[in-house]
């Protein structure tokens, strides 16, 4: 039995299908950033030659924003990953997942880029970026820019993601018709800013296309750096489901790995999902779906 006020709630960690996955980043390695989907996951679908390389002095396996372990922590200044010119191709599929644990920091400047993937000799192609604090209001942002006709500008709800040291996880997904967004395992509803919803993903982008950065954009420079950690960042040639990304949150999460947790806000004897924050430790709280509990 549980009460409505305080319970405890046992979480098991249900194994993840890594059909798809073509590149999984632990962030663990110091000075380079490993491709581990196969090693890691068995993937069969591991993108070929996409390590990624650091650059203005990033290292990974920092442990300076407790909580998550080792990590990458971004300064904002710049401090970047790049998956180099050619190699980036890899992700040419019309359907995928892109999803990591991030940790907000109200040093981020407005319309930050946190992912992108962007044409090596430039501007030329356009870009597919991942934003964070449009407008200054913690909205996040997918931004497709192939020109006038192919433009799409998707924005969350403002504030999803902005309270300061907070980790969150961050899931975009695209099924080849519509883009769905999904924070902390919670679906968001989408605006359009420019153009409509028509699900366009990596693979819909011109093959000039062919650089992906994390941190910042990178064109003919580097630009949009943001202050924040990254950690445990998973790319899919396929949408995964709303439970599928549950399942990775479980998978990767420290927080929710524990056996027993403190959760306020649950409702008794009631198999629906419900949203509701858990504490592991003094210095994290995070928002996670439980499906059942005793």
């Amino acid at each position: 039995n549980v009460g409505t006020d305080t319970a405890s709630v046992s979480k098991s960690v249900t194994s993840v299908d890594p059909t798809g996955l073509q590149l999984y980043y632990d962030f663990n390695d110091g000075s380079t950033v490993t491709n581990k989907a196969s090693s890691v996951f068995g993937s069969t679908d591991e993108a070929s030659a996409t390590d990624g390389n650091l650059n203005g002095g990033l290292t990974c396996g920092d442990t300076s924003k407790s909580g998550f372990g080792t990590m990458c922590d971004f300064d904002g200044s710049n401090d970047y990953i790049e998956v180099g010119a050619d190699n980036a191709d890899a992700f040419d599929s019309q359907t995928g997942t892109l999803m990591w644990w991030h940790k907000y920091d109200t040093g981020t400047g407005a319309d930050t880029s946190m992912v992108t993937m962007t044409a090596s000799s430039g501007w030329g192609g356009g870009e597919f970026d991942f934003n964070v604090n449009v407008d200054g209001t913690g909205k996040l942002r997918s931004q497709f820019i192939t020109g006038a006709s192919g433009t799409e500008y998707l924005n969350s709800p403002a504030s999803v993601m902005s309270v300061n040291g907070q980790w969150y996880h961050i899931a975009w997904t695209s099924d080849g018709s519509t883009t769905k967004l999904y924070v902390d395992g919670v679906p968001q509803t989408l605006s359009l800013v420019v153009g409509s919803n028509t699900g366009r993903w990596f693979g819909d982008m011109a093959t000039t296309v062919d650089q992906l950065g994390i941190g910042g954009t990178i064109r003919s420079g580097f630009g949009n750096a943001i202050s924040a950690g990254f950690d445990e960042m998973y790319i899919f040639n396929r949408a995964l489901t709303e439970t599928e990304i549950d399942d990775y949150i479980a998978s990767s999460s420290p927080i929710v790995q524990s056996t027993i947790v403190s959760a306020t806000g649950l409702t008794d004897n009631t198999s629906t999902p419900q949203h509701y924050a858990i504490t592991n430790g003094p210095t994290q709280t995070t928002n996670y779906k439980v499906h059942s509990f005793t």
